[in-house]
């Protein structure tokens, strides 16, 4: 009997780099972003410059929703034509989105076993975990054993943003423990964590140089031991700054380069524009490590 090739299956918000997407086989579901009554679909048919341009000259506030399951069908059966006998359904976390629960309705009547992942974050540190799937399938892991390496290690991945505004975050319902937070008054900005599916503050810092420092030194602390690192830099339309970030990681002993990546639409809309943040994956001595394309 021959082995499965494995499908991956993703959203747009996981901004993993569009190289990795092609070189890697990825099927990515667009989540839809409204303004007003217009809809336009995440990565798709609104670029993140188009965006953040429109999202600061329009008075009408972008809103967002989750995929249908018809997406996610969609999505799988384009992987399914490909040539893929199986296939690994990678989510925002449920805790924060519907789409987890779109993806699982959506792949319920399909042909071929299917897993589908709570990665239990979202944005780049989704990302992260999406590339890691990805690569093990393609270095030959069966899909069981990359689902597993995935569920070990995604509290190991970590989501990190210096947010200029609480504002966005508090009109999406996002703020979680950051009900109350400090983070609008003059010169204040919070530095907010996604771990673990919930979003909670780590801190203010009064210069977004304070808050670059600062996430430096908690990716640090985690790499500490770690057998793996990895850092991605993302942005809400502040690429000047972004670089300035990946910047600092020269010489830290990353086992790929940063990438820099855009917060997506859907993402930006809660962030607000101007926001600057990172994820990393700290894996574990008993983690698999792909090889990294350089």
């Amino acid at each position: 009997m021959g082995t499965s090739r494995v499908g991956i299956v993703t959203e747009s918000v996981a901004t993993v780099p569009a190289a990795d997407v092609q070189r890697l086989g990825i099927e990515v579901v667009p989540l839809p972003v409204r303004f007003g009554t217009e809809e336009f679909l995440d990565g798709a048919d609104l670029s993140a410059e188009d965006f953040y341009r429109r999202m600061v000259a329009d008075e009408v506030v972008p809103t967002t929703s989750a995929p249908s399951p018809d997406a996610y069908e969609q999505a799988c059966r384009r992987a399914l034509a490909a040539g893929a006998d199986e296939l690994i359904v990678l989510t925002l976390a449920a805790s924060l989105s519907a789409a987890h629960e779109a993806a699982v309705a959506g792949t319920a009547d399909l042909e071929v076993p299917v897993h589908v992942i709570d990665t239990g974050t979202a944005a780049a540190a989704e990302g992260i975990l999406v590339r890691y799937c990805a690569e093990l399938v393609a270095s030959g892991a069966p899909a069981a054993e990359a689902v597993a390496a995935v569920e070990q290690i995604r509290d190991r991945v970590v989501l990190y943003a210096v947010i200029p505004t609480l504002t966005y975050l508090r009109r999406g319902g996002r703020v979680g423990r950051l009900r109350g937070f400090a983070g609008d008054r003059l010169g204040i900005r919070p530095l907010v964590c996604l771990r673990g599916g919930e979003v909670g503050g780590s801190g203010v810092v009064r210069r977004m140089d304070a808050g670059f420092d600062r996430m430096v030194e908690l990716v640090r602390r985690a790499g500490q031991g770690a057998a793996g690192l990895e850092v991605v830099v993302t942005h809400a339309n502040a690429p000047e700054d972004a670089a300035t970030l990946a910047a600092r990681f020269d010489g830290v002993g990353l086992r790929r380069p940063v990438d820099v990546v855009p917060f997506t639409p859907v993402m930006g809309a809660h962030t607000g524009p101007g926001a600057v943040g990172l994820a990393y994956g700290a894996f574990p001595a008993q983690a698999p490590l792909p090889p990294v394309a350089r």
